[in-house]
């Protein structure tokens, strides 16, 4: 298959840039580890044969790349790539408070 150059370069750019993130956000991943996981990401798209398509595609990756890379994510946005069924679990109240809410304390 040949791949779009537009989505080749943004491919190479997010794996050279992989050690930079995993640097700052401070993950506890190795390189090695994440390339699959980005693998994934772009392979998810390679039946996209629209230009046009194609094009906005590349445009938010980029952006998507940009905003990691300028740390306007935190750790757990950048953790939901590396795993997507991590859900924000509810938070449980205190006995306590659940005490304070039921008038009890």
């Amino acid at each position: 298959q040949e791949a779009n150059p537009k989505s080749a370069a943004l491919y190479r750019q997010t794996l050279k840039s992989i050690p930079q993130i995993i640097s700052m956000y401070a993950l506890d991943v190795t390189p090695a580890e994440l390339k699959p996981i980005i693998d994934n990401e772009f392979r998810k798209y390679s039946q996209v044969k629209d230009p046009q398509v194609l094009d906005v595609l590349v445009y938010k990756g980029k952006q998507e790349l940009e905003e990691t890379l300028l740390m306007f994510k935190t750790k757990s946005h950048v953790f939901r790539y590396i795993n997507p069924d991590m859900k924000k679990q509810p938070e449980k109240h205190s006995t306590f408070l659940e005490r304070f809410f039921a008038g009890t304390a």
